[in-house]
């Protein structure tokens, strides 16, 4: 197995990959247990929608490859003309502590000086699930 990361922009055919992953990397659920793909389901249509709601609108979201297989993705999402939020950063746990989602944050800071962004925050979600300990 190789040690790198290759960081690069999501693609269309990289969904059922983002999707799974998120899922994974957020509860730690089994692959098998991975929900089906809903697109107006109000609590991941964002999710569906990539290319409409996040790199059509002044955003990005960037996938992290190891050996073909997808296992990290960060995003950042539109604020303003000066600010961003990062989102759905994750990083699936087999390969936790491999500074891969600190490989993607730099990613997404060039990426965002490229877009003009001078400020990244995290969305006011995370901030309240990070402080209720949800998450």
């Amino acid at each position: 197995m190789g040690d790198a990361l290759t960081i690069r922009r999501y693609r269309a055919t990289d969904h059922a990959a983002v999707w799974a992953l998120h899922h994974v990397a957020e509860r730690a659920d089994a692959p098998d247990r991975i929900p089906p793909v809903v697109a107006d389901d109000p609590a991941y249509g964002d999710v569906h929608r990539i290319e409409d709601t996040d790199l059509r609108q002044g955003g990005e979201l960037l996938v992290g490859v190891l050996d073909d297989q997808l296992v990290a993705i960060s995003g950042i999402e539109r604020v303003d003309p000066e600010r961003a939020y990062v989102k759905r950063g994750r990083v699936h746990h087999a390969h936790h502590g491999r500074r891969f989602g600190r490989a993607l944050m730099r990613a997404l800071e060039k990426r965002a000086r490229a877009l003009s962004y001078r400020v990244l925050e995290p969305t006011p979600l995370s901030i309240a699930a990070r402080r209720d300990n949800s998450i």
